[in-house]
């Protein structure tokens, strides 16, 4: 019988706890330990599930000995934790965005490349059912060829709405664009089955007060010749996230409200999704590439070429508009 890969969480924010609910559902992951430098954070996550709590990363490593990290602390900090882990022997699932620079992300491919350990991005999105469905429908070809995709991501962003250190430049490496435009730039590369060769756009800081930026806007051209624009916008504004992909033979849009499509010129109808946890696919995918049963599925690669589009964009952002400027 192959035993358990041990599991740290580094990090007790939200998303940890998605995180260790999924693994109570797989065979083959067992938490040990969540790390968090407030306590009482660490202490609620791991008297939740049974584990160790400790405040200290390096002192977690030391004593507990994990298999296997998951990285979910703020996105400055992803490099730093990720190599430690790295270094101490585990394998790595690290939240996305991968870091706040390419010199990071290559930093963080190197390492695990020298430790021979999996090095994973979380990018989440390619796992949620209603993005999985669509991009079955789009690669059977029924829809044609596909012209062009828009994605829109609308959501109050500021005080009020997330952890304050989302609108600290210095621990999240920007605002909007680099968290939410990051699933934006990941889904259409899912849904048009191809990477970003070129971004063209803007940015804006136009909340008064704050110092990362409440918008982007960006035309983008795929590899494969498909077009696509993106749209994220922070303000005071109803919460939207809407992807539409318009073909040769239809059209399909999917967001908060489904998956929907139009055959020919039929118009939109709904399509029935299967609901299933985007995390526990994640980490089964995560515990397959650790036991070497497949390749990685989103690896360092993929997760530091997201995060060239986001850094060109901010380069093409109006003087005083890029992150941390």
């Amino acid at each position: 019988m192959t035993s358990a890969i041990r599991v740290a969480i580094i990090g007790a924010g939200i998303i940890s706890d998605d995180h260790a609910k999924a693994m109570e559902q797989i065979e083959g992951l067992e938490l040990v330990a969540v790390v968090d430098v407030v306590e009482k954070r660490a202490r609620d996550l791991a008297t939740r599930y049974a584990c160790e709590a400790f405040t200290d990363l390096e002192d977690m490593l030391r004593r507990t000995r994990p298999d296997a990290a998951i990285v979910a602390v703020p996105h400055s900090l992803h490099a730093e934790v990720t190599i430690a882990c790295l270094r101490a022997g585990c394998h790595v699932l690290v939240e996305k965005p991968m870091a706040t620079s390419v010199d990071d992300c290559t930093r963080m491919i190197e390492s695990a490349s020298e430790q021979e350990r999996v090095l994973m991005v979380g990018h989440i999105h390619q796992y949620a059912p209603i993005y999985v469905a669509a991009s079955e429908i789009l690669s059977s070809g029924e829809l044609g060829q596909i012209v062009g995709i828009t994605d829109v991501r609308n959501i109050h962003y500021f005080p009020d709405s997330r952890p304050a250190w989302f609108l600290d430049p210095a621990l999240a490496g920007g605002g909007i664009t680099i968290n939410l435009g990051a699933h934006s730039i990941d889904r259409i590369q899912l849904l048009a089955g191809s990477k970003v060769a070129s971004v063209h756009g803007a940015i804006g800081r136009r909340e008064p007060g704050m110092r990362v930026e409440g918008d982007a806007h960006a035309f983008l051209t795929l590899e494969n010749g498909v077009t696509a624009s993106m749209i994220c916008v922070g303000y005071h504004v109803p919460a939207l996230s809407r992807t539409e992909v318009y073909c040769t033979n239809g059209t399909l849009r999917c967001g908060y409200d489904g998956l929907h499509v139009a055959r020919g010129t039929a118009p939109l109808e709904p399509v029935e999704v299967v609901p299933w946890s985007p995390f526990v696919r994640e980490l089964e995918d995560f515990l397959a590439a650790i036991r070497g049963e497949r390749g990685v599925a989103i690896p360092g690669e993929y997760g530091r070429a997201v995060i060239e589009t986001i850094l060109s964009l901010y380069e093409q952002g109006a003087p005083g508009e890029g992150p941390g400027r």
